[in-house]
């Protein structure tokens, strides 16, 4: 689990956090249901457009790299994807290069 590890103020995570009507176990466990024979690698709190989720990756038994998003209001599944390394790969880059603007922004 991460935890203002993203580039962002401590400000702005904790507005998120204040937004968010669950808790980061809360949203592992719902990941989890989705996923019953998984393992849980990493779990973090995002700001949606609309509102904030947590994103969740689970390892299946046969490797597979699952982002669950669950709603950090509500707790309820809202996407389940299967990732593969080259869409993790370029996810982390567009995160990376979006942190990296955004701290420029605020220097």
């Amino acid at each position: 689990a991460y935890a203002g590890q993203d580039g962002k103020r401590a400000g702005d995570r904790y507005d998120e956090l204040l937004t968010s009507k669950i808790t980061l176990q809360h949203a592992i466990a719902s990941a989890q249901l989705q996923h019953p024979d998984g393992r849980v690698i990493k779990a973090e709190l995002e700001q949606g457009k609309d509102a904030p989720y947590y994103e969740v990756d689970v390892v299946t038994p046969d490797k597979s790299v699952v982002e669950v998003r669950v709603d950090a209001t509500d707790g309820k599944v809202i996407a389940s994807d299967v990732q593969n390394r080259d869409a993790r790969k370029d996810r982390q880059e567009r995160k990376d290069a979006k942190e990296r603007k955004d701290a420029r922004e605020r220097s």
